[in-house]
């Protein structure tokens, strides 16, 4: 992972130092609070609009690594993504909390796959499920821990991928015959 080259031009331009910034905000990150972080520096970064808090925890103005994305490019979660949801069964709550946080730490874990995919995958899965019995959409992204953990978008986000794999196949086993019959 590359640290996200507008985010070091920024801490230059604000006279932050980044051999101090850099260690905290890989701390925060990765959801550690370090003692040893001198509150002036902790109170800089969030005067300098890196970050900022809410309710529902810390929000990314800068992203911190090349190739993420800021914590608003998350809104889709709750726009598009529980919308899937609430349509297809309106008794669905829409934990939308819970959403954005598992859908963050779903796209740390498996960074290959884009919100595109994530969409895909959960209209296959509701298209194929009967209404009732549609999961909640945060035990959707994740469910449990440890051993015990699933995720069931995992799991169709690859079936997306083998269908695309499977339909690109399909056009190459086409291209090929025509390529002959033309000879």
């Amino acid at each position: 992972m590359i640290i996200n080259e507008d985010l070091l031009k920024h801490l230059t331009d604000v006279g932050l130092p980044q051999r101090d910034v850099i260690p905290y905000l890989l701390s925060l990150y990765f959801g550690y609070q370090p003692t040893y972080i001198p509150d002036i520096l902790k109170a800089k970064v969030f005067a300098q609009g890196i970050i900022k808090e809410d309710k529902e925890g810390l929000i990314w103005l800068y992203p911190l690594f090349e190739g993420t994305q800021s914590d608003d490019s998350f809104d889709w979660v709750q726009s598009e993504y529980i919308k899937l949801f609430t349509t297809a069964n309106p008794s669905k709550k829409p934990f939308k909390r819970e959403c954005r946080a598992r859908m963050k730490d779903f796209f740390k874990k498996y960074p290959q796959y884009r919100k595109d995919d994530v969409i895909e995958a959960t209209k296959l899965y509701i298209n194929s499920t009967d209404y009732r019995y549609i999961r909640d959409p945060h035990y959707f992204i994740a469910k449990g821990s440890g051993v015990e953990a699933t995720t069931d978008l995992l799991t169709w986000v690859e079936t997306v991928y083998e269908k695309r794999k499977n339909k690109e196949s399909e056009k190459d086993k086409k291209a090929v015959q025509i390529n002959k019959m033309s000879n």
